[in-house]
């Protein structure tokens, strides 16, 4: 179960909630705890994902990512922009699967 939600054994979740985002980000060591905490309480973006969001050459992508990792309840697996922040951490798809599968046990 996912917060509520039945998930099949195995299965890749469509969606985590912003809490198992950052909790898992803290639990694979990608953010520290209180980044994690911080995300969570007030939006702010930990040092590794403002850094990959930094390094986007267009503002309006800067922002858009901005309002998503800040501001968003919930990440989305088929999402471009978490496609691009686990290719930047050195993900490949199946590792970022395992990500969203473990988050959602959290």
């Amino acid at each position: 179960m996912a917060d509520g939600y039945l998930i099949a054994p195995g299965a890749v979740p469509a969606e985590i909630t912003k809490r198992q985002f950052f909790q898992q980000l803290a639990v694979a060591g990608i953010v520290t705890p209180e980044d994690a905490l911080a995300a969570v309480k007030v939006g702010s973006i930990p040092a590794p994902l403002q850094a990959f969001i930094d390094a986007m050459g267009d503002a309006d992508a800067r922002f858009a990512a901005e309002m998503v990792i800040s501001g968003g309840l919930t990440f989305l697996r088929s999402h471009p922009l978490t496609i691009a922040i686990g290719s930047a951490q050195g993900m490949t798809s199946a590792q970022i699967d395992d990500f969203f599968r473990a988050a959602a046990a959290l």
